[in-house]
């Protein structure tokens, strides 16, 4: 799905694979005269979640699940973030 303009709010995220655009739980890459949604990149961080994003367990550990993208919580000096580490099939 692409779109002329970003969603208020949005945060620019650079990753290991490029610079993209967060808001509300989806990622954004700049495609020709808009923004396309792009698959989360592995290793992004960013600073919030949707509110339904919805914790889940595995192996053992806690993530947050959102649109087939798990997320995991890290505390840093500058607060709590949440790390890209994979992706579901829901």
């Amino acid at each position: 799905m692409q779109v002329r303009i970003l969603p208020e709010g949005f945060r620019q995220v650079v990753a290991a694979n490029g610079t993209f655009f967060y808001a509300n739980g989806l990622f954004y890459s700049n495609i020709n005269q808009g923004y396309q949604i792009v698959e989360p990149p592995v290793g992004a961080i960013v600073y919030d979640l949707p509110l339904d994003a919805e914790v889940v367990t595995i192996n053992g550990q806690m993530y947050y699940h959102f649109n087939s993208t798990l997320f995991q919580r890290i505390f840093t000096d500058q607060g709590q973030v949440f790390k890209v580490v994979g992706h579901l099939d829901d």
